[in-house]
């Protein structure tokens, strides 16, 4: 079911729209459509028209894109504040992937012309975007280097520690928790690996005490120097 955002703010806590005034803000509200997709359904897929913003509300959203030989090549995950469909905002190309909810996942929507008032009008709204758009960059960048020239282990070690910087919660004693919402498989594929291998490097590090795997959705970083360490070992 779809709703607007007078009823269910999204915007008031995303980093983007952090410099709105309240008066930008409400009118922004009336704008944005709120709707919630159940776990494993599509929000866009590959090839359709875009021409809208999507803001990860709450929930976890995969990014990714299938190869004409049917193969899937997962781009990144999105959690609370993350958007996505922001390329679509300046050319007329339709949507070069797919976005999956891993999770139940709420997502907010405002079509292309109000994002573009807003950016006009909200100089520092504008740089904030490109800040996000140049960290993603790096985020790329930073992949297609460890793809190149890490080996699996240093891969998996990469791995978990962007997922803390992200995401993780971290304890008075120093150790960072994280809740794993991909599967495994999925991950694997995100560092151009195997789920073996990936569950191999898991065992091996949890082995030499550095995290320790509770489930199959938790990883605890029990030293996080250390394993950033053992990466350029």
């Amino acid at each position: 079911m779809d709703h607007t955002c007078s009823e269910h703010i999204c915007a008031a806590n995303v980093p983007i729209f952090a410099d709105l005034g309240p008066a930008e803000l409400a009118r922004l509200h009336e704008v944005i459509v709120s709707r919630t997709y159940p776990k494993g359904a599509l929000i866009v897929a590959q090839g359709d028209a875009g021409g809208s913003l999507h803001i990860v509300r709450a929930g976890r959203v995969k990014i990714n894109r299938i190869s004409p030989q049917g193969k899937e090549q997962i781009l990144r995950f999105l959690g609370p504040g993350d958007f996505f469909g922001e390329l679509s905002l300046f050319s007329e190309e339709p949507m070069p992937f797919n976005a999956e909810a891993l999770a139940e996942a709420s997502i907010c929507t405002i079509h292309k012309d109000h994002v573009e008032n807003i950016l006009r009008e909200n100089p520092e709204t504008a740089l904030k975007v490109v800040r996000a758009l140049s960290h993603r960059l790096r985020e790329t960048e930073q992949l297609i280097e460890d793809l190149g020239i890490k080996n699996s282990e240093q891969r998996v070690i990469s791995l978990l520690l962007q997922l803390a910087a992200k995401s993780g919660r971290k304890d008075p004693q120093g150790s960072i928790t994280i809740d794993l919402v991909a599967s495994r498989e999925e991950l694997a594929h995100l560092i151009g690996t195997t789920q073996e291998t990936l569950s191999r490097r898991l065992s091996s590090l949890e082995e030499d005490g550095l995290i320790a795997i509770i489930g199959q959705k938790k990883i605890v970083l029990k030293d996080p120097a250390a394993l950033e360490a053992r990466q350029f070992a």
